[in-house]
C-alpha cells in the first residue's frame, strides 16, 4: 500500500519565489532606467554649436563714442508658463553724444534704430512711442530721448527645476542696433544707466511675488558675419543690456494645491500596510487605485508646464511615490499568496503574524525612503550630475 504523506507547507509551488525574483528585477530595472534618464538628459550644448558667445560688459566705455541705455518696467502681464511668454510695458531711454547724431543724420537714421528688443515675439502688437517729439539736450554735447514700449516677450529658458517652489526670471533683452552708426571709425559702445533703471514694486504676476531685479550688459559675439561680404571678420559683436525681473512662487498656494493632496494620498497608502494580512483582497486593490490617483494628479500640473528636457522636483517626488506603491503592491501580493498557501487555520494564524511583522518593517522602511528621497532630491536638484 502506497503511503502518500505530502506536507502542504513543504510543497508550496516555487512560483512564489519566481514571482519575487521577477518583481525585484523589474524594480531594479525601473530604478536604473530612471537614473539613466536623468544622467542622459544632462547635456549642455557647447557654445560653438550655439554660434554665440557672451563677452563681459565693459563699464569703462568711451562716453563720446557710446550710447547710454536705461530700462524701467512698469507691468508684467499674462505670464504663460506653457508657451514661455509674457506681456511687458515700461520705459526705455537713451543718451548719445552729438557726434553720433551728425553721423545718424548723414545716414538718415533715427534714434529708434539703436533700440532692438531681442526677445520680443511679434512686431504687430509691439509699440515703441517717443515721449518727446525731438530729442532733448542734456548736459554738454549730449542728447536724450525716452520711449514708452509695450509688447509680448519670450523667456527662452525659464528654470522649473524646483517646481512648484521655483524662481522665475523674466528678461527684457535690448541689443544696440544700428551697427553702421560709428564714430571715430570704431563700433558704438554701451553704457548702462544702472542708477535709474529698475522695476515697479507692483510688477507681480499671478501666483508669484516679485523678489527684485538684475540688470547687466555685455556683447553678443555671433560666430558669423551675417553674410556681409564687406566685413573683414567672421564674427559680429553686438552690445546688449538685459534686465531680469525675479519672481518667487507663493509657497502657500503651491503647498496647498500640489503638496497637501500628494501627502494625504501617500499617508493613506502607507497606512494600508497596517491592515491585517487576512484582509489581503482589500490591501491588494489599494496600490493600483493610488497609482491612478497619482497619475491623475501629476498630469493635472504637467499640463501647465512646457515640454522640459529635465524632470522637476515634484516629478522626482512622484517617481518615489510610484516606486513605493509598486513595492507595496508586490508586498501585498506576496502576503496574499503566503496566506492562501497554508492548509489549516492554525498555520494561517502563524503566517498572518509573520506577514504583519514584515509589513510593519516595510511600512517604516518605505516611510523613511519617502522622507530621505524627497530631501535628497531637493538637495541635488541643481546639481549638473543628475540634471
Amino acid at each position: 500500500m502506497q503511503n502518500n504523506n505530502t506536507n502542504p507547507v513543504n510543497s508550496r509551488p516555487s512560483k512564489h519565489r519566481t514571482l519575487l525574483i521577477v518583481y525585484v528585477v523589474t524594480i531594479t530595472i525601473w530604478v536604473i532606467c530612471a537614473i539613466s534618464f536623468r544622467i542622459y538628459n544632462n547635456h549642455n550644448l557647447p557654445i560653438d554649436s550655439l554660434k554665440e558667445q557672451v563677452i563681459p560688459y565693459n563699464p569703462n566705455a568711451d562716453p563720446l563714442n557710446s550710447v547710454e541705455l536705461g530700462l524701467y518696467i512698469k507691468n508684467i502681464t499674462n505670464f504663460d508658463p506653457l508657451n514661455k511668454n509674457y506681456g511687458v510695458n515700461g520705459w526705455v531711454w537713451i543718451k548719445w553724444p552729438t557726434s553720433l547724431k551728425s553721423i545718424m543724420d548723414m545716414q538718415k537714421k533715427s534714434p529708434e534704430i539703436l533700440l532692438n528688443f531681442v526677445n520680443k515675439i511679434d512686431d504687430w502688437d509691439f509699440i515703441l512711442r517717443p515721449i518727446n517729439k525731438e530729442p532733448l539736450k542734456v548736459g554738454e554735447g549730449m542728447l536724450y530721448q525716452k520711449y514708452r514700449f509695450s509688447g509680448h516677450f519670450f523667456a527662452s529658458n525659464p528654470d522649473f527645476r524646483r517646481y512648484p517652489f521655483e524662481k522665475i526670471n523674466l528678461p527684457v533683452i535690448l541689443e544696440l542696433g544700428g551697427e553702421n552708426v560709428t564714430a571715430k571709425g570704431e563700433p558704438v559702445g554701451l553704457i548702462i544707466d544702472q542708477k535709474n533703471s529698475g522695476i515697479n514694486v507692483h510688477s507681480e504676476i499671478s501666483g508669484y511675488r516679485t523678489k527684485g531685479f538684475d540688470i547687466k550688459g555685455g556683447s553678443h559675439e555671433y560666430i558669423t558675419n551675417m553674410g556681409n561680404s564687406l566685413s573683414n571678420t567672421h564674427s559680429t559683436k553686438i552690445p546688449f543690456v538685459k534686465l531680469e525681473i525675479n519672481h518667487q512662487k507663493y509657497l502657500n498656494g503651491a503647498f496647498l494645491k500640489l503638496i497637501v493632496p500628494l501627502v494625504t494620498i501617500m499617508t493613506l497608502t502607507l497606512f494600508t500596510a497596517s491592515i491585517s494580512s487576512s484582509g489581503w483582497d482589500i490591501r491588494v486593490g489599494i496600490p493600483p487605485t493610488v497609482l491612478l490617483s497619482l497619475i491623475f494628479l501629476q498630469q493635472s500640473y504637467l499640463e501647465k508646464l512646457p515640454e522640459l528636457h529635465y524632470i522637476t522636483f515634484l516629478d522626482s517626488v512622484y517617481n518615489i511615490c510610484y516606486l513605493i506603491n509598486l513595492v507595496l503592491f508586490g508586498l501585498f501580493l506576496w502576503g496574499g499568496n503566503e496566506y492562501h498557501a497554508e492548509a489549516t487555520e492554525a498555520e494561517k494564524l502563524v503566517t498572518i503574524i509573520r506577514i504583519d511583522r514584515i509589513n510593519r518593517n516595510f511600512q517604516i522602511g518605505l516611510t523613511l525612503l519617502l522622507i530621505i528621497g524627497v530631501a535628497f532630491n531637493w538637495t541635488i536638484i541643481d546639481k549638473q550630475l543628475f540634471y
